[in-house]
C-alpha cells in the first residue's frame, strides 16, 4: 500500500509540473494523425494511377515470405487495375477494383476478386490456405518509381503468438487465464499513464476553457481565458 501512495504521489507531481507549462504546446505536424493518413491515401492513389505503363509488382507467397516469387504487371486506373502476371497465360489479363484504404496508415486492397492475383491465395481442397498470397498490402513508403509494400496476412509473429495463446488458454486454468489477462490490461495502461503525463497541460487548458463559469456551450475568448488562469 505504502508503494502504491508513493507511485500516486509521483504521478502527480508529474502532473502538476507538466500542467505549469501550458503555452508551452508546440504542435510538431500541424495536422491531425487522420488529416496525415488522409493526405497519405490521396498521394498513393495518385501515384498508383499516374504510371500510364502501370507498375510491375514483385509478389512473395508464404509467412515473412518463404514461399516462391511471382511477378504481376498492374495498371491502376480510375478505381479499377488490370492484371497480368507469369501465374496465368501470357496474353491473359484481369481486371477488378482496388482501393488504399485507411488502417494504421495506408493500405493497398484488392478489394474484388481478381482472377490472376487472388488465384495465390485461393483455397484449395488440399490446401485452406492456397499459396498463401496476400491482397492487402500495408504502405511503408514511397518514391516517384517505387512503392514498398508490405502483406498484412502473412506476417508470422502475430500468427505464432496468436498460435501460442490459443494453446497456452486451452492447457491452463481457468483462474490463471483470468490472472494473465488482468496483468496484461494492467500493463496497457503504462502508456497511457505516460501519454496523460505528457498531454496534462492540454488537458487542464481544455477543462478551463469549457468549465469556466459552467458556460459548457461557449467559447472562451483569449483574454478572458488568460484572466482565470492568472488566477
Amino acid at each position: 500500500m505504502k508503494k502504491i501512495l508513493i507511485s500516486l504521489a509521483i504521478a502527480l507531481v508529474g502532473f502538476n509540473f507538466q500542467s505549469c507549462s501550458l503555452h508551452d504546446e508546440t504542435d510538431l505536424f500541424g495536422q491531425s494523425a487522420a488529416e496525415r493518413v488522409e493526405e497519405a491515401v490521396k498521394a498513393d492513389k495518385a501515384l498508383l494511377e499516374s504510371a500510364s505503363n502501370g507498375w510491375i509488382l514483385r509478389y512473395y507467397t508464404g509467412e515473412n515470405y518463404s514461399g516462391g516469387g511471382y511477378t504481376f504487371l498492374c495498371s491502376f486506373k480510375n478505381g479499377k487495375v488490370t492484371v497480368s502476371g507469369d501465374v496465368a497465360e501470357s496474353s491473359a489479363t484481369a481486371r477488378s477494383s482496388y482501393d488504399i484504404v485507411k488502417d494504421r496508415g495506408p493500405v493497398l486492397s484488392f478489394n474484388t476478386y481478381n482472377t490472376i492475383l487472388h488465384a495465390l491465395g485461393t483455397p484449395t481442397q488440399a490446401n485452406v490456405d492456397g499459396g498463401q498470397g496476400d491482397y492487402e498490402f500495408i504502405i511503408e513508403k514511397t518514391t516517384n518509381d517505387s512503392i514498398y509494400l508490405k502483406g498484412k496476412k502473412w506476417m508470422l509473429c502475430y500468427r505464432i503468438l496468436y498460435i501460442v495463446s490459443i494453446f497456452a488458454g486451452s492447457v491452463i486454468s481457468l483462474g490463471l487465464v483470468w490472472n494473465i489477462a488482468d496483468c496484461m490490461n494492467a500493463l496497457m495502461a503504462i502508456p497511457n499513464l505516460v501519454s496523460l503525463l505528457c498531454l496534462s497541460g492540454i488537458i487542464v487548458h481544455e477543462t478551463r476553457k469549457y468549465l469556466w463559469r459552467d458556460r459548457l456551450d461557449q467559447d472562451m475568448e483569449e483574454s478572458e481565458l488568460q484572466e482565470v488562469e492568472d488566477k
